[in-house]
Order: structure tokens, then sequence, then C-alpha cells
């Protein structure tokens, strides 16, 4: 859930999670001065949980963690958390740690607790010819969920290990190539048990970005401009992306190698000038996967072979937008809904900031956006 991080109070809706509607309250940011040390804070209530004194987010008492969640009776503990950060730079290094506890209640610790931690740093740093980063980081979580498609939201029990990654971006073009080695414990795709597999991932990501037509249009924003921070680009675009993905696991009976395709249109009309309907994106891509072998896990397992992404963005009226996007598998033997992570998000827009209220028809989560624009600006424009 993508919370208001400016300001101290806000409300959040996640079903899933908390139960529904909650409280949250950001700290201040606590800097200890040395080596840039920072600790975050933000406690949460979760108020549709203590209203019904029930709460539907936990497996039984003395369960394996994947065990369906069922209903139960919640105490008081229960109708509290906290969530927090703590980032360090030592040296080059930068340390981050991440948690979440969505009860209080220690006999649900196990179920309780996330965490995902990050030791990074950047070993090659290129602005001359494009930009180009490359990092080394060590990894490590425990009950980190991650999304796979169709199959929705899985967590993996714990994992650690290391990645290599290097990222490139050259006008229309950019690129990703990622190696990751690692240890981990999650749910198996064979037998309902979790089990423990390394496992050796090479990924290679290719996108560029063709201009069909594309009006000229000024360098600069002038005072017209009132619901964007930027010229609007418009146009139509042909976007491709291209990606290899290749998993080797210690078990020699368990591999896969992917590669998948996805080319398709994105269109940008209007100037976000007028006042009804002067701005309109649709992007369209079917996307295909052509894959071979299995995963002995569940979350990293191939699925969704041929799906279209959709993603459609109205001006409505004035500063107010409304946008929709979600994954339509198309294959001919899926049984599940063929809408995969949809989402609506109503949108605010001004020069200086933008405002969202989105919710999530897959998570059940709910939630709100607030970005202000221009900050760390250091560029020229044009007076007006």
């Amino acid at each position: 859930l993508d919370e208001d991080k400016y300001s101290k109070w806000g409300v959040g809706y996640d079903n899933k999670n908390y139960d529904g509607l909650y409280i949250f309250r950001n700290s201040e940011t606590l800097d200890f001065g040395t080596n840039n040390l920072e600790l975050k804070f933000k406690p949460k209530f979760f108020l549709q949980r203590s209203l019904l004194g029930k709460t539907k987010s936990f497996p039984k008492k003395d369960t394996s963690t994947f065990s369906p969640k069922v209903e139960q009776e919640a105490n008081l503990a229960d109708y509290f958390g906290l969530s927090g950060s703590f980032v360090s730079d030592l040296n080059d290094w930068i340390y981050v740690l991440e948690f979440d506890i969505n009860s209080l209640n220690f006999e649900r610790f196990n179920n309780a607790l996330e965490s995902q931690t990050y030791l990074t740093k950047n070993l090659f740093f290129d602005n001359k010819n494009g930009l180009e980063s490359r990092d080394l980081t060590f990894f490590g979580s425990y009950r980190d969920k991650t999304k796979n498609g169709s199959l929705g939201e899985i967590v993996i029990n714990n994992s650690y290990g290391t990645r290599y990654d290097i990222i490139k971006n050259r006008g229309n073009k950019s690129s990703q190539f990622s190696l990751i080695y690692g240890s981990y414990r999650a749910k198996s795709q064979i037998k309902e048990t979790l089990i423990n597999k390394n496992r050796l991932n090479v990924f290679f990501k290719n996108n560029i970005s063709y201009s069909i037509w594309e009006p000229k249009v000024s360098a600069f924003i002038d005072k017209t401009y009132l619901y964007s921070p930027n010229v609007i680009r418009k146009g139509i675009f042909l976007d491709v992306e291209t990606i290899f993905d290749f998993f080797r696991y210690d078990d020699n009976d368990f591999k896969q190698d992917m590669f998948s395709v996805k080319v398709g249109p994105r269109i940008i009309y209007g100037d976000f000038k007028k006042k009804f309907f002067d701005y309109t994106e649709l992007s369209i891509y079917p996307r295909f996967k052509f894959n071979r072998g299995r995963s002995p896990f569940t979350f990293d397992q191939i699925v969704d072979n041929r799906v279209i992404e959709l993603v459609a963005n109205q001006q409505i009226y004035g500063p107010l937008t409304l946008k929709f996007s979600s994954e339509i598998n198309i294959e001919e033997d899926f049984e599940n809904d063929r809408l995969i992570n949809p989402i609506v998000d109503l949108g605010i827009n001004r020069r200086a900031y933008n405002f969202g209220l989105y919710y999530n028809f897959d998570s059940e989560a709910a939630g709100f956006t607030f970005k202000i624009h221009s900050f760390k600006f250091n560029g020229l424009g044009e007076k007006f």
C-alpha cells in the first residue's frame, strides 16, 4: 500500500493484511548523524479489526505459514501494528532494513512479521554517454510477498543471497542485466510443504520505443500548464520489450528457460490544458512467453504465456483523471479470472503536485498517493 509519506496522520485500506480500514502515523525521521543513520517508524491502528473484534489475516495457530487464512477472535494486541525502516550509509555501502508487523500479538509473530534487508554498493556510474549503473547487492528476507501473475500473491518464507545488476538508459533504449544467486525456502509446487533450494537466475531485459508520429512541442512549460509539471509528449509510439530469463536449481530435475516478447502501441493525445477530455493515454501490449522446464517452487513458476497488458488514462474534468490498468489472460484453456491485477486510480493533477486514490481488486488494498513535483530541480526554464 503506497501511503501518503508527507502527512503525519493518514487512513488506509487493506482487507487481506489488515482486515480493512486502518489509521497510521508517520514518525519524524530520526537522523543519528554518524554514518548517515536514519530510522523511521509508522505505528498503525487497525480500526475495522478492532470494531469487529475478529481477524481474517492469519492461519490457524501451529499451522504452516502458507495455510489458508481463517476468521479468528482478535484481542487488544491484534488491533495494533508497526512498520518502519533503517538506513545506513557507510563507506559507499548502503544498508537498508524494512519491516512490517500486522499484529503485536506475540502468538502470531511468525505470521505477522515481514522484513527485507539489503546491503548495496554502486560499483560504476557513467552519465556521459547516456546512463549506466552497476550495483552489487546482498539481500535477505523473511516472509517476503511476491506476485506471480494469475497465481496471485505468494509468500517466500525466507531467502538470502547476492545479485549483480547492470542498468543502461540511452535515449529511447534501456536494458538491464542481472545475475542472482540465492537460497530460498518457499512453498513446493509438488506438495503442500516448504522446501529449501538454491537458485541461479540470469536475467536480461531490453526496451526500445519507436516514434511513429510525434508533433513538435515547446521545450518548456508556460503559464497555460495548470495540470502538468511537464510539456506533454504526445504522439503514437511503438514499444518493444524482450526478456530472457534462465533459472537453475541445485536439484537437476528442475530448470526453467524463458523468452518473452511484448510489442504494442502507446498513444498520447491532448495537451492537458483545457477543462474537458484534453488528455488521453492508451497502451495495449500483447505479451507472449516461450518457456520450457518447471520450477520446484510456486512463486517463480512461469505462468500466463499469452497476455494483453492494458493501461488507459483519461482526463475527465480539469485536474481530475481516471486510470485503469490490468493484464488480460487470453489463453484458451485458462480457467481463472482473466483480469490479472486490475487497478483503478482516480487522480487530481496540478503543476506542483499530484494526489491519487486507488484500489487494487486482486489484493483488496486501497490507498492514496501524494507526489510533490520539482524537488531537487536544477535545470533551466523560461520565466512566465
